[in-house]
């Protein structure tokens, strides 16, 4: 859901790059059992892969959220991953990730038992969709669009089987 609210999130964000994109894509179908392995995620078959690139500049943020609300054995969003690249050296510090201990079958997460992930250039980092989870706010040392934290982001979803939303 592209909706823009600036109370919830501070990202620029491109849905439609083409450079790379067909990459992406196919390395999340290829890794597709690595990847439930790896995460615990019971295997799926694939309904549709979402990519789009993120930039976050100076102030930029995300509030906590989970990418599925439904545990990953319903349809929808199953595995969220995200690959990071910046110049280098980095001209930020912040934009971290914090991966929240989740209880899904409520719909809940326990704010002070985390995981934090550094944005580090040519770092991927990947995890149930129904995880809460946030971007730390951003701090640059440029204004320079290039300058940014920049991640290509991605949504594996998982088809609807019978007994399933």
């Amino acid at each position: 859901d592209p909706q823009y609210d600036p109370d919830k999130r501070e990202t620029l964000v491109f849905y439609p790059f083409q450079k790379s994109r067909e990459y992406f894509k196919n390395f999340a179908k290829d890794q597709l059992d690595f990847l439930c392995e790896g995460l615990g995620v019971e295997k799926f078959d694939v309904s549709k892969v979402e990519l789009k690139m993120t930039n976050h500049v100076d102030g930029g943020f995300f509030k906590t959220h989970s990418d599925n609300s439904k545990s990953t054995f319903h349809s929808g969003r199953a595995i969220t991953w995200l690959y990071y690249f910046s110049s280098e050296p980095a001209k930020y510090t912040g934009g971290d990730l914090y991966l929240f201990d989740s209880n899904h079958d409520e719909s809940s997460y326990a704010p002070n038992f985390f995981t934090k992930v550094k944005a580090i250039p040519n770092r991927l980092v990947a995890f149930p969709s129904s995880f809460y989870h946030c971007v730390s706010p951003m701090k640059s040392v440029s204004t320079k669009f290039g300058d940014g934290r920049f991640a290509i982001s991605s949504h594996i979803s998982k088809t609807a089987h019978a007994g399933y939303e």
